[in-house]
């Protein structure tokens, strides 16, 4: 008896109506043989990061005051003394700051006027300067930053500890009991084209056995320094 020899060839069988015998459509195979082939993978466009931030710091003035409900001194954001009237001001704003024991008939701020208010007299009130803050806009471009904030002391002024909140939280919640994650900055809203990370600092201490002669009027309290690192998260 003859043997017949079938190919099965891409997997497919085609029956012929004449024969009846089971025949390839086409044997395929792979151009060049058995073997391998490799195809280069090269880099097409690279971004480039650049790294570029702006810094703003706020008056880092602190004052030593004593404070009557607690007969405790501490520091406080740094005041000044600046001129005010009805004319500019309000009077009803006036008579309110006033009552509260603000208002002021010298131009240092030490003697509290308590008489009549005259509308076109200029009075003085003493209000805190902007909060101790710091500000970095990062303008980066192909990447981000962030920012780290510490503060170390002086040797004369070793029991002073700074820490530092974020402004969104001290606005939303009207205090400092929140530190920042680590002292990193936190993000703020800021536009489409930076991104904006600020902090706010505040200082604090054993100051249970101080009087005010544990604070001179111009003394060096510290040193705030921001590292600035990439952001890689």
């Amino acid at each position: 008896m003859k043997k017949q020899k079938y190919y099965l060839a891409a997997g497919i069988l085609a029956c012929s109506a004449i024969s009846g015998l089971v025949m390839p459509l086409a044997n395929t195979f792979a151009e060049g043989g058995i073997g391998s082939e490799s195809q280069d993978v090269t880099a097409g466009e690279v971004d480039e990061t650049t790294y570029s931030v702006d810094i703003n710091w706020s008056d880092m003035i602190f004052d030593w005051k004593y404070n009557e409900a607690t007969n405790r001194f501490g520091f406080q954001h740094h005041s000044v003394c600046h001129a005010v009237s009805a004319a500019v001001d309000g009077i009803d704003w006036l008579e309110d700051e006033k009552n509260n024991g603000n208002i002021y008939s010298d131009e240092s701020c030490t003697n509290v006027f308590a008489g009549e208010i005259v509308y076109d007299t200029t009075y003085y009130y003493r209000a805190s300067r902007s909060e101790a803050t710091m500000d970095v806009t990062d303008h980066s471009t192909n990447g981000r930053v962030k920012v780290k904030a510490s503060f170390a002391p002086t040797d004369n002024y070793s029991w002073v500890s700074g820490r530092f909140s974020s402004v969104a939280y001290l606005t939303e919640q009207g205090g400092y009991s929140q530190d920042l994650d680590g002292g990193y900055l936190e993000t703020v809203a800021g536009g489409s084209a930076y991104r904006a990370l600020n902090g706010i600092l505040y200082l604090e201490g054993d100051d249970s056995n101080l009087t005010s002669e544990a604070v001179q009027a111009g003394d060096k309290i510290g040193t705030v320094t921001l590292t600035i690192e990439p952001d890689l998260n």
